[in-house]
């Protein structure tokens, strides 16, 4: 994914999501 739809779907799910948006 681009970097700033990661950020937003880090931004709306601060959990374990966001981890494997991450990683």
């Amino acid at each position: 994914e681009l970097p700033e739809v990661a950020t937003a779907e880090i931004s709306a799910f601060p959990d374990q999501t966001s981890l494997s948006v991450v990683f």
